[in-house]
């Protein structure tokens, strides 16, 4: 048991970087997987999805589901950080990816 603990605290940043590299690419492949077989059935990722694009476009938080403006339902002003990102690829999946990548790093400053 002590040799188990030496190891751990010895690498335990590397035990901690290696689990989310693993929990990032297990769920990115899971969320793809259940978009590409159209298993999402909530609203939510077509709207979020709807206000990163028309933001893109320079309508900064505009949707149609909740008119005139998303800031109606939601502040979320992290969409500001979010946006460049979202403008290289324009669509849902790498939102899918971005929300596995920032649970999984949230990890770290746990650790």
């Amino acid at each position: 048991m002590d040799k188990f603990k030496k190891i751990i605290n010895q690498n335990g940043q590397w035990i901690v970087l290696g689990a989310i590299i693993f929990y990032i690419l297990l769920f990115s492949f899971i969320s793809l997987w259940k978009y590409y077989n159209y298993l999402y059935n909530g609203l939510d990722l077509a709207i979020i999805n709807q206000v990163f694009y028309n933001s893109s476009l320079g309508n900064f938080f505009t949707a149609t589901i909740h008119p005139p403006t998303y800031l109606n339902d939601h502040f979320t002003p992290i969409l500001f950080l979010l946006l460049p990102i979202y403008s290289i690829f324009k669509n849902p999946q790498i939102l899918l990816i971005l929300q596995t990548i920032i649970l999984g790093l949230s990890a770290w400053p746990i650790y």
